[in-house]
């Protein structure tokens, strides 16, 4: 694949700040060097897990828990057996909104625990996000009433009763595949590599919505289908440019580092190449001394004491 450059430096000035050229391949992104590719996931690791806490809580409170009240206060003003297309609907409904409940509960325990979140690596938090969305495609178009009922066939006995209830448009739905497709992009910090099964399924269950459940018809749910993926591909795009940006400003944060462990090593050398120079200078006085002192008393040693006194003094001299 082709390859993105991005040189640290040119012509480093000793081997303990060279650095390789940090490399990005074109299509995914991803750092060739593993290490750097690592060190990038860990960095959003923490951010991961903070968005992931917030969007299950947000999830919990702000839908899946008041959507829970109000179906099952449907069910309760008007209970009758399961064999009631409309309380059939809504049994689902609940069973569906349950599950999304107890999830986001789960969810929030663990990431509220440290021990757990240490032994999560960020590729497998990701994992986990990607699948819970795709799950969430599946939620929302079993959360609505309309698609519910058609997927079940009963919404012929449910237009003659209650056809307030069953709605002639795809609107709720594709708003809700949007708000989840977008919501993913813009506030998951998650690859843009690992997001490509959320937009295909997206695009892939609006798909089997037009063939067999939409009650736009097929011309009018095929524009929506082409809009829907011109969304999706913005939403694609702009994370893989977003993720993009992310990865040249670590690049410049490591030249940043790289160039200050240079100036310290330069600085370094200079301090111990001064030190070594008076350290020679003061050798080399101590040496020329030392000769003067050996000329001055050594010189009778190999002759008599009698003009050992003489000697000395005419080298003093």
């Amino acid at each position: 694949a082709p390859l993105h450059r991005i040189p640290l430096h040119s012509n480093p000035p000793h081997p303990i700040a060279m650095e390789p050229e940090l490399e990005m391949s074109f299509w995914t992104l991803r750092f060739v060097d593993t290490i750097s590719e690592q060190a990038f996931l860990d960095s959003r690791k923490e951010s991961l897990v903070v968005a992931f806490r917030r969007a299950h809580a947000v999830v919990l409170f702000g839908i899946a828990f008041p959507a829970w009240a109000v179906v099952n206060a449907a069910v309760h003003t008007d209970m009758r057996d399961l064999k009631d297309p409309f309380v059939a609907v809504t049994v689902q409904q609940l069973i569906v909104f349950g599950f999304t409940i107890l999830l986001c509960v789960v969810m929030v325990s663990v990431t509220w625990n440290a021990r757990l979140v240490s032994r999560l690596t960020p590729r497998a938090l990701e994992m986990c996000c990607v699948t819970e969305l795709v799950m969430g495609l599946f939620v929302v178009l079993m959360a609505d009433f309309s698609y519910t009922a058609r997927i079940q066939g009963s919404d012929k006995v449910l237009m003659f009763y209650h056809p307030e209830l069953l709605s002639a448009s795809d609107a709720r739905v594709l708003l809700a595949l949007a708000t989840l497709q977008g919501g993913a992009h813009v506030f998951m910090p998650i690859r843009w590599v690992c997001l490509i099964p959320l937009a295909v399924a997206g695009i892939l269950i609006y798909l089997s919505c037009i063939i067999f459940w939409s009650p736009e018809g097929f011309v009018y749910a095929l524009n929506n289908w082409i809009f829907l993926c011109a969304c999706v591909l913005c939403n694609s795009l702009g994370k893989r440019h977003t993720e993009y940006q992310e990865r040249c400003a670590m690049v410049s944060i490591i030249k940043e580092r790289v160039l200050r462990v240079q100036s310290e090593f330069q600085s370094e050398q200079a301090l111990v190449n001064r030190t070594r120079a008076a350290s020679s200078s003061v050798d080399s006085v101590s040496m020329t001394s030392h000769a003067i002192s050996s000329l001055i008393f050594d010189l009778g040693l190999a002759e008599g004491e009698a003009d050992l006194q003489h000697r000395q003094f005419q080298a003093i001299c």
